[in-house]
């Protein structure tokens, strides 16, 4: 068994291989990590321990690597007469999960925050549409409050418009009447 079979497996599976015989490494599909002193050439000793020895058809670890951490199963197997064990090391996604959830959550919030400004713009212009004829009738209630009976007002346009109920009488003509129109 050499290291080109197991990169071979280890593109089947899309996770790393590893097969040790005894205590150390035999050959692997990341030899790069192994050289460079990042991982131990021995035997993970939790899973030596569950194997070698006969107790347990396969073993699961959790270790970390940094602040990254992952799971690796290991099955016992026969290169000869020595015992051999094959593991596979399977990063743990967490982190992945951890920065969508925060993608997700930045995403609900930036929406959120979209709907109140969007409501609160369409609620202000709403209120400025509703107080337009409020502020024109208390213009033209003080310019008749100063005595002048020639302002023009939103009733008067309507009255002129024939939009006044017919039980209504006429608009006086002294009352400005001719500037209705």
């Amino acid at each position: 068994m050499d290291d080109d079979l197991l990169v071979w497996v280890s593109r089947l599976v899309g996770e790393d291989v590893d097969v040790y015989a005894g205590a150390t490494l035999a050959a692997t599909s990341g030899r790069t990590l192994f050289a460079s002193g990042l991982l131990s050439p021995g035997t993970p000793a939790p899973i030596y321990r569950d194997l070698v020895p006969g107790l347990r058809a396969e073993s699961v670890t959790e270790d970390q690597l940094g602040d990254v951490r992952y799971l690796t199963v290991g099955v016992p197997m026969r290169l000869s007469a020595a015992p051999a064990v094959v593991t596979v090391p399977f990063a743990l996604r967490q982190q992945e999960v951890d920065a969508e959830i925060d993608l997700l959550d930045r995403r609900v919030l930036l929406v959120s925050l979209v709907f109140i400004v969007g409501g609160g713009a369409v609620g202000f212009l709403f209120a400025e549409g509703m107080a337009d004829p409020v502020r024109r009738l208390a213009r033209a209630t003080r310019r008749i409050g100063r005595g002048s009976s020639t302002c023009r007002c939103w009733s008067c346009r309507q009255a002129s418009s024939g939009s006044w109920p017919r039980t209504l009488p006429p608009w006086p003509p002294s009352f400005g009447a001719s500037e209705c129109n």
